[in-house]
């Protein structure tokens, strides 16, 4: 007899919730770098993303905002335990970063601003400053 689909959907759910161990073995055990094989794939991820962007379009559309909104707040506890996991990552791109900006910053605001066109200026120079200084220029 088949399953309905209360029964396969609850085979899932509970095998899925509780695969989470292998899952992390998964991780650990392999013997391959994803990621530089992923950054060697360039031309296939572009690939892809072109070939697929009419279904993205489409499953956007049809999940809208209100199943967006919903899930995203059913989901709001992994946002913090996203940030514990990279409370040291951040501070290490912020310990070359903070320096940066604060120096950019302080450049600005002795920058003339008594005119729209001066604020303008010193908008586009802490904008410009960054995106230099992210590319190494």
């Amino acid at each position: 007899m088949a399953k309905t689909l209360d029964q396969v959907v609850s085979k899932w759910a509970t095998n899925a919730s509780g695969a989470q161990q292998t899952y992390v073995d998964g991780i650990n055990g392999t013997t391959v770098d994803p990621t530089a094989l992923a950054a060697a794939n360039q031309a296939g991820y572009l690939s892809g993303v072109q070939a697929s962007v009419d279904l993205w379009r489409r499953n956007l559309l049809a999940a809208g905002k209100v199943k967006w909104q919903t899930k995203s707040i059913a989901k709001a506890g992994n946002y913090g335990t996203g940030v514990t996991a990279a409370r040291d990552d951040y501070q290490a791109a912020m310990s070359a970063w903070l320096p940066v900006i604060q120096q950019t910053g302080a450049a600005a605001k002795a920058m003339p601003g008594a005119t729209i066109d001066q604020r303008i200026a010193r908008s586009a120079y802490v904008q410009r400053t960054l995106y230099n200084r992210k590319r190494g220029l």
